[in-house]
């Protein structure tokens, strides 16, 4: 029962990081191209932010693959 938790812990803990970083690297691009800010966050980015969603949970997947290959 506890590896069951301890794969979903590190699986959503992996997801948040990685968000959190190319969410933050999206953020100081975007500015650094001279957006207003206010667009950066509203919903006319949500096309992006949908993509750093999904780009991040692709890049998660293969962490976790990569992790549990390391394991064995």
């Amino acid at each position: 029962m506890k590896e069951t938790y301890k794969r979903k812990a590190t699986g959503i803990g992996s997801f948040i990081i990685i968000y959190c970083f190319i969410g933050m690297g999206v953020i100081i691009g975007l500015l650094t191209a001279g957006l207003n800010p206010t667009l950066v966050i509203s919903v006319v980015s949500a096309p992006i932010w949908i993509a750093v969603i999904f780009l991040s949970q692709a890049i998660n997947k293969r962490v976790i693959k990569e992790e549990d290959y390391e394991n064995d």
